[in-house]
């Protein structure tokens, strides 16, 4: 049972992604293409809406005369068309171009969001794989100790404590690497979510390369897909107000008629009808999109502070994170082995307590943990910036 256990992430895998490829997968991820494809649905509708407010209305009047012991047809046709002239047709468009504007910025922003998902995702996985196979590598050399102390105690070299520590140690290791791959399996599932995988994700190299990745600019929080959406939308809810007040505005009616009366007279006649706006105005309508838009504003202000704290944090992500990666990898890492090293040499010559080297090899184990780890906080905090660089130099236009 245990053994079809350990099998199943192993069943339940895809084949290992590298990190390009997980980037590509992002911008075909199933809630990006849903976005664009609203976008480019919105695009045909603005593309294909007519100058025309209101449809032509025709009306036919089949009839029949009696007079004189005789029946004779007879009909009239009707042909009305209305028109705005309040500025409703130019209202509508607008209308329609901010929503589409909000649309596409919705687009930009779920795939930069979810490209920074992605990326922060794979890299926790990698990371928490390399920890995985690290820790591996001392379960066996822990197991291997056991079987040496077994060895020295059985030929009264060592005693039946230092045999308990060093089972204990591997049994230590062993807990730590089976915990590690069970956070590793799980970080695979959450980047297969994100990029709309039916199987757990598995990750593998090369690492990406984001040297001198700079920091954003300091009003790049305006340029924050979510801000710009927002502003979209506001401007959409007042577009939408001028636009209920222009269905109340003014109206022209145009009516051409003409009809056949029995037995031979033949009619036409032109008639013009104005819609005057004295009474309703669609003040209703107009205040409950000016109320809307209200709302909108001061979720924008929010999300404003909002961008303008996230940048903040990720700019102190990239230099907390250089120093956490400096500190590891100069100084905590290469003392850690070093010291490992030389300690199992004391105690292979008698000069140290096992408990001494379990010790070292603990601090040692745990340095090279966390250099896998702060190696990939580095990169995703670069990642982040990558990709919000990348934002700003696509401009002001959704």
């Amino acid at each position: 049972m245990l053994a079809v256990w350990t099998l199943l992430p192993a069943l339940l895998a895809t084949a290992p992604l590298t990190f390009d490829a997980a980037m590509v997968r992002a911008d075909s991820a199933p809630d990006v293409v849903a976005a664009v494809q609203a976008s480019a649905a919105r695009r045909d509708a603005l593309d294909r809406m007519s100058s025309m407010t209101a449809n032509p209305l025709l009306q036919a009047q089949p009839g029949l005369r009696v007079e004189n012991g005789a029946t004779r047809p007879e009909g009239q046709l009707t042909l009305q068309q209305s028109f705005n002239v309040a500025g409703l047709a130019s209202a509508r468009r607008g209308t329609a171009e901010k929503d589409l504007d909000a649309a596409r910025w919705e687009a930009r922003g779920r795939r930069r969001d979810l490209r920074v998902a992605v990326a922060r995702a794979w890299l926790e996985t990698w990371a928490l794989t390399e920890a995985s196979r690290a820790v591996l590598e001392e379960e066996a050399m822990a197991k291997e100790l056991v079987l040496r102390i077994q060895k020295a105690v059985a030929s009264d070299g060592l005693t039946r404590v230092d045999l308990a520590s060093a089972r204990a140690f591997a049994a230590e290791a062993r807990a730590f690497h089976l915990d590690l791959e069970g956070q590793a399996i799980e970080a695979g599932g959450r980047l297969s979510m994100l990029l709309g995988l039916a199987e757990l994700a598995t990750v593998e190299g090369p690492l990406p390369g984001f040297d001198g990745a700079a920091a954003p600019v300091v009003d790049a929080a305006a340029q924050w897909p979510a801000l710009k959406r927002l502003e979209a939308q506001v401007q959409g809810e007042r577009s939408r107000g001028v636009e209920a007040s222009a269905q109340y505005g003014t109206g022209l009616q145009v009516q051409a008629q003409g009809g056949h009366e029995a037995p031979t007279q033949w009619f036409a006649n032109v008639a013009l009808g104005v819609t005057l706006p004295l009474f309703d105005v669609g003040r209703r309508e107009a205040g409950e999109h000016e109320a809307q838009a209200r709302l909108l504003e001061g979720e924008l202000d929010k999300a404003a502070t909002g961008a303008r704290v996230a940048l903040a944090l990720l700019r102190h992500e990239l230099e907390h994170t250089e120093d956490v990666f400096a500190t590891v990898h100069g100084q905590q890492l290469p003392a850690a082995v070093e010291a490992a090293g030389l300690q199992l040499k004391r105690f292979q010559s008698g000069e140290c307590t096992l408990q001494e080297l379990l010790l070292v090899r603990r601090l040692a184990v745990a340095a090279r943990v966390g250099a896998i780890r702060a190696q990939a906080a580095l990169l995703a905090a670069r990642a982040h910036a990558r990709e919000l660089n990348a934002e700003l130099s696509q401009g002001d236009q959704p």
